[in-house]
């Protein structure tokens, strides 16, 4: 008999327990939920605190750099001049006449004009966004011959596809 009653009492406790899970766990997911969008939303705002305040530490650091440029600028013109100085120096020294050492100088300043101008072009080429400009005009191109490629951009080194040109 006590073995019966012992079956009875464990088959009976798991649908007592059974019957009692679903109303404690319901109110359990939405607490977790709950929990977790209130972490959610407090990471959220410490990080776009976080973010603000380094974004004005940036900016007041940026406004500094651009003083320490300021004040690197006459030192750098200084030190490019004295080194030309000194280079048109030894020429005069090795050569016994200030022409050789005037026209070194000259020549050293336009050779660094030449180089920064050949720069200037190539940084101003890259600012008109070459690439991007062929790219639209291959899907302008496209859109008017109803052939839309746009799967991937041009390269600028492929040849231009000559069919599509003539019509043929």
């Amino acid at each position: 008999m006590t073995d019966t009653s012992q079956q009875e009492t464990l088959s009976t406790q798991p649908q007592d327990q059974r019957a009692k899970q679903p109303d404690d766990t319901s109110d359990e997911p939405l607490e977790i939920w709950s929990d977790w969008i209130k972490q959610a939303t407090e990471a959220g705002s410490n990080l776009a605190e976080l973010f603000a305040l380094e974004i004005k530490l940036a900016v007041s650091d940026a406004g500094r750099m651009f003083c320490l440029l300021l004040l690197a600028l006459p030192v750098v013109f200084l030190t490019w001049l004295g080194l030309s100085v000194l280079l048109a120096w030894v020429v005069v020294d090795y050569s016994g006449s200030v022409t050789p050492g005037l026209v070194t100088f000259l020549l050293l300043q336009l050779g660094v004009l030449l180089s920064l101008r050949l720069l200037w072009k190539r940084y101003k080429r890259s600012l008109s966004l070459p690439l991007t400009r062929e790219h639209l005009q291959s899907f302008m191109g496209g859109v008017q011959t109803g052939n839309l490629h746009t799967g991937k951009a041009p390269t600028g080194d492929t040849p231009r596809d000559e069919t599509r040109a003539s019509g043929t």
